[in-house]
């Protein structure tokens, strides 16, 4: 259930009276847009971190010094 409606059960999207609830059926595409767009944020947070830890160690090994993943080279875990 999410937002008072269980898109689960059956007729969820219908009222009482048996016809279309559009504000149930709005309710909830406006929360699989949400749900798919934090997804898509996830990984594009991912993403960049991936990139960014990876060009800080390339940085790193370039100069011959020896750095692990949090002493400053660009990698938060």
């Amino acid at each position: 259930m999410r937002n008072g409606i269980d898109s689960s059960a059956p007729g969820w999207a219908l009222t009482p009276s048996g016809d279309l609830d559009h504000a149930a059926i709005e309710q909830r595409a406006r929360a699989l847009r949400r749900a798919a767009l934090r997804g898509w944020l996830a990984a594009v947070a991912a993403r960049a971190h991936e990139v960014l830890s990876t060009r800080a160690r390339s940085k790193t090994a370039a100069s011959g010094r020896q750095v692990r993943c949090g002493e400053g080279a660009g990698c938060h875990t």
